[in-house]
């Protein structure tokens, strides 16, 4: 059954700033995932990606999660995705041209390291990371 919110929910710590580029997915076991991108500076740096577990009843499900382990400069362009029944992955777009993910599991826990998915030349990014 599908159920309306009728009251907004903050997802995000930081209220101040910049925060933007929300996704929301739907989990497997009825929670959701939101991800964004803060350009508030609240990674160390100047901006970074940071996701949400919500629970179907829009209660913060945990603390807010840092998913970028590299914090120099910005990070941006972030997407969210289901791998498979308890994992997902989220990718961004890093400063220097090349796109990075990291699997989480549905509880919001980072599984495994920060990968580079891309490599950068000059103006071409190629697949295949480093």
């Amino acid at each position: 059954m599908l159920k309306f919110i009728t009251q907004p929910t903050i997802v995000n710590t930081t209220v101040n700033g910049t925060q933007w580029g929300p996704k929301l997915l739907s989990l497997p076991d009825g929670n959701l995932i939101a991800v964004w991108t803060d350009r508030s500076a609240n990674d160390g740096s100047e901006s970074g990606i940071f996701a949400q577990i919500i629970s179907p009843k829009m209660t913060l499900l945990g603390p807010e999660i840092l998913v970028n382990t590299q914090t120099f400069s910005w990070q941006n362009l972030t997407d969210v995705s289901i791998i498979d029944e308890k994992h997902l992955v989220i990718s961004w777009y890093e400063n220097n041209g090349t796109v990075h993910a990291q699997i989480l599991d549905m509880d919001g826990n980072k599984v495994g390291d920060t990968q580079q998915l891309t490599k950068f030349f000059g103006s071409a990014r190629t697949a295949g990371g480093t």
